[in-house]
Parts: structure tokens; sequence; C-alpha cells
């Protein structure tokens, strides 16, 4: 953690091309773990560099401390749970804490919209501004404000006061909820339906499922996202990532990334990277691997495939393929950032939590969830799965994976049932929706050196899996 004393003006350019309706129907994406933040931030610091898409300013009075920089959303854990909006493992994580009875810590980022030529725009009708935000403690005072031009607030979102709540709106403003949950995590959506005035909607996911919308006056400018008067400690600190502007007037699904934008607006063309989604649990997410930010799977597997490759990490730990089951990925922030990611590639490998159940034999596997109970809708929630991506990008390949085996497993995670059950489901899938099959049961069948927690395969097994599908992917 950097803690700053100073104002601190991260002065950064990017055009999001709002009036330029003709590349895509996602005209602005900007998430942590974009590669060029690679050049500019370190890990935990907030030092200014040339990419990204806010200017921030922080306001102390000693002994409190603010600052904004790269980080990860699963520090918010307390004492287990975490909301993970993570790409890459990366988030930005905003901090302003009062650092006792005299000192007062606040932190705000701001985004403004841009056109093409950099000129402030306003969204356009039909336009999408989306973002998610995590939480745990809701001590101090933190939240996301829409603003029109003027530098008014139209819609605001807070969080604070042992309340989630809605203001400066047309309608829906006051508590949308107040019960807690440390794994918080909600999707902000501002959507202009005509040139003054639109609809909000806020989808919260996590230890909670719920929506709210409403309506706001006016066009969205620019917007704030704030922290201040918190107390030490990861957990109460505010994380923000996947900030988005899409179109819903334009079909094509081409994604203008930030750093893109900012090269065609000076007048230079680039090359769009092929955009990968690997989608899966705990072990897409590298729960097994020491400094999983560089050595988990779809980390190692960007190192294989180059510069000329964008692949996002869309791991999320216990998630199952189920929709009736104890965590469906389906319902988890990840799948929503990966549909907003538009894949042209997808590796999906879900299945191993899918195959908890009672009473196997498997390490504390009593109290287990049923899960494989629901079997025989398995096949059809995976297929509805690569469905929803073919729609967003009819052009996506698809690989589905075959798990990794278990030594035993955990928590009724059964090997059996994997490889009898699961793996025979998938590869029906494969065979019935023209999906690729990439194996990774088979080579690391018997290593069981390589899962120390006899679920997670460790570096050397990632590395195996990331080589695995590198080869498929470049059909080798």
């Amino acid at each position: 953690m950097l803690h700053q004393t100073l104002k601190t003006w991260l002065c950064l350019s990017v055009a999001m091309l709002l009036s330029n309706h003709v590349n895509a129907a996602a005209l602005f994406t900007e998430n942590a773990g974009n590669a060029y933040y690679n050049a500019g931030w370190a890990f935990g610091s907030s030092q200014p560099n040339n990419f990204g898409w806010f200017t921030a300013t922080n306001v102390i009075t000693a002994p409190g401390f603010a600052g904004v920089d790269l980080d990860d959303s699963s520090e918010l854990a307390s004492p287990s749970s975490y909301p993970d909006i993570n790409t890459a493992g990366k988030a930005w994580r905003i901090y302003g804490v009062s650092g006792g009875a005299s000192g007062h810590g606040e932190s705000a980022a701001y985004g403004f919209l841009k056109d093409g030529s950099g000129k402030n725009a306003t969204l356009s009708p039909g336009q999408i501004l989306s973002l998610d935000i995590a939480v745990n403690f809701r001590n101090g005072y933190k939240g996301f404000a829409a603003k029109d031009a003027s530098g008014t607030e139209i819609f605001t979102f807070n969080i604070g006061g042992d309340d989630y709540a809605v203001s400066h709106a047309a309608t829906g403003n006051g508590s949308i909820g107040k019960t807690y949950s440390d794994n918080t995590v909600f999707h902000i959506a501002v959507i202009q339906t005509t040139a003054n005035g639109g609809t909000w909607s806020i989808t919260r996911s996590g230890g909670i499922s719920a929506k709210s919308t409403g309506t706001y006056t006016g066009a969205v400018a620019n917007f704030k996202l704030y922290i201040g008067q918190t107390v030490s400690g990861n957990a109460n600190d505010f994380y923000i990532n996947n900030i988005a502007v899409t179109d819903s007037t334009v079909t094509n699904n081409k994604k203008l990334q930030a750093g893109e934008a900012s090269k065609s607006s000076s007048g230079n063309t680039a090359q769009s990277p092929v955009r990968v989604a690997c989608v899966g649990d705990s072990i897409t997410y590298g729960a097994g691997v020491t400094t999983r930010r560089t050595k988990s799977y779809p980390a190692q597997l960007g190192g294989l495939l180059g510069a000329n490759y964008d692949i996002r990490n869309f791991g999320r730990c216990g998630a199952t393929m189920l929709k009736h089951s104890d965590l469906p990925y389906m319902f988890c922030s990840q799948y929503t950032n990966a549909m907003d990611f538009a894949p042209d590639i997808i590796i999906i490998m879900l299945g191993t939590n899918d195959s908890k159940h009672r009473g196997d034999g498997s390490l504390n596997s009593d109290n287990a969830p049923e899960n494989w109970r629901n079997k025989a809708e398995f096949l059809p929630d995976y297929e509805a799965m690569i469905a929803a991506f073919r729609q967003v990008n009819p052009k996506v390949k698809v690989f589905v994976c075959l798990p990794p085996p278990c030594f035993p497993g955990g928590g009724g995670i059964n090997d059996k049932t994997i490889h009898d059950e699961v793996i025979p489901f998938i590869r029906q899938v494969a065979g019935d929706v023209n999906a690729t099959v990439i194996d990774l049961n088979t080579p690391l069948t018997g290593k069981t050196e390589l899962f120390p927690d006899t679920v997670h395969p460790n570096t050397e097994g990632s590395q195996i899996m990331a080589s695995v599908v590198y080869h498929a992917l470049a059909g080798k």
C-alpha cells in the first residue's frame, strides 16, 4: 500500500469514441487487467502512468491517508469470503482512511466521456455506461455518482451508514437493501434512453442476489468514484473494475480497448488483439498457485500466446455449471463480465464442483452440497451457456475442458464422478454444439505431487494445463 500525503493527479488520456458507432457495440472497455498497465503501474502502487480512464485526487488531513492503486479484490476477505471482480488478478482499489479523531482521508477518481476527437461528450440514446464495484464493510462512505456536463449528480449509489442507497435520481431513490454480506459485488449500469434521461440498474451478487432499477434525468457526461473516512485494513477499501460503454444500436461485437482508442485517436492504426476468456472455477482462478497473478494457467497461457492475444481470467472459486447447485457460475459476476468481454475464444472448465455429493468417502463429504443430484440438468445448462456466448459473438470459438483429476478431493468433490459421469457429459456437449474438447484430465492423471491440497494443481500443474490449452488453440 502506498500511503499518499500529497494531492496526486493521474493525468491519463483515453478517447471513448462515443460518437463513432462504426467499430463496435462495445465502444470502450477498461479493466485493471489490461496488459498495457504492466508498463506503468506497479501492483499495489498508485504511481502515475500513461494509460487509463481516470483522474484521481486525494484530500488528506494528518494522520489520514488516501490513494488509488492496482490491487487484488480478494483482499476484501474478512474472514473468508470475498467479492472477486478481478481481471488477470487485478482490480482498482480506492482507499481513504481517517487515521484518528483529527485525521481525514478521502480519495476520488473521475472518468470523463470523450468522443473520437478527444472532445467532451455525453452518452447518446442507446448507449450504456457500466462497471463493477466490490465492497465488504460499510463504514465511512463510498460509492459511484453519474454526472451531467455541468457536473450535477444525476444518479448516485452510496454505501455507508449500514445501508446501500440511491440518491439524486428521478425515481428509485432511497435504500435498496440494508442486509449485509461481506461477499458483495454490484454491477451498475446507467442506460441513456433519450437525449435527456435514462434508466439505471444495480444488480447485486455474491452472498445476496438482488436487483434495483429506476430512472434519471439528464445526459451522462462523466462519473465519480469515491471513498472517505474509513479505517485501516483492506476489508474497508473500495474496488472497481470492468468499466465499459456499450451501444445497443450497434450489432458488431468487435471490442475497442482503451489503449487502441488512444492510438486510433492520434492517427495510428492498431490491430485488435484476439480476446480469450478463461471461464471456470478455482482451478482456473489459480487457487492452488503461489503468485497466481502470473502463474495461474490463464496467466501462463497468455505468456505462450503472446501480445496478439488478450487473455482474461474469469475463474470463480466454488463455481458450478449447474444452475441448481450451491454456486452457479451463470449467477456470478464473472459470467456477466465474460459476456461483456464478448470473447473471440472461450475456454470453459467447469464440472469439478458439480460432482459434489455426500457419503462418497471423500474428505469432508458428510455435509457437502448435493450438486450432482441435479446431473440431468448438466448437459442443457452447459449448452445454454455456450449459446449465450455465441449470441454476443456468433463467431466465437468454443473449447470445453475435461477437468483435472483430484486426489481424492474434498468437500464432496468426487474424482470417480468426474471421470465416469462429468467428463462423458462434456464430450457429449462438444459433439452436440460443435465445440472442441481439451483434455486436461489425462495429462495430470496420477500426478498427485502436483495437487498439494488434492484438488488444485500447483504452479507446475498449471504450466502443464497452459501448455495443453496452448497447443489446442494453436492446432498443434
